[in-house]
């Protein structure tokens, strides 16, 4: 006999408690470790939320369903995929460790990394009229140091190698 993990009761989804423990306990490991896994566990949770379990309570992720609940979706990137299938097989390999069987995806097997970038080099010009910009910033009384600070953020991030994150 099979009974589902996730169910729908009150307009939810609810969590059988062996896997639910091992989330928590996976989350609680990661966060130790230094980790903030919050957009993998959300993940983690929609991989989870097919999975049935025996009535014995035996854990077991096959290659099937693993195949299966990590398949590209339409309009999904390779990068999304990656950074999925990371996350999964994380979690994968904590469940061996506990002592389950569960199959992780080959990395060999997942798709390529997009390196799209490519790099703008600013002209002198470009540079000049950054900067200056930055140094006709007006005193503002809500702000009063940041006509002083700006120019010189910018002029450390110049040096620096400035990027569109920073």
């Amino acid at each position: 006999m099979l009974f589902v993990i996730w169910e729908r009761g009150d307009g939810g989804m609810k969590e059988s408690g062996a896997i639910q423990k091992l989330l928590d306990d996976f989350m609680k490991e990661s966060h130790a470790l230094g980790f903030s896994y919050k957009t993998d566990e959300d993940c983690i949770r929609r991989f989870l939320r097919s999975y049935v379990e025996s009535h014995n309570g035996e854990i077991e992720f096959t290659k099937q369903y693993v195949l299966e609940n990590t398949r590209r979706k339409p309009n999904q990137c390779n990068n999304t995929v990656l950074r999925d299938i990371s996350a999964i097989n994380c979690f994968l390999r904590f469940v061996q460790r506990k002592g389950y069987n569960a199959y992780c995806i080959p990395i060999r097997s997942l798709p390529k990394e997009n390196r799209n970038f490519t790099a703008y080099i600013f002209s002198e010009s470009e540079i000049q009229r950054i900067l200056a910009a930055a140094d006709s910033l007006p005193f503002s009384t809500q702000s009063p140091n940041r006509h002083h600070q700006i120019p010189v953020m910018f002029r450390i991030l110049f040096n620096c190698g400035l990027r569109i994150s920073e």
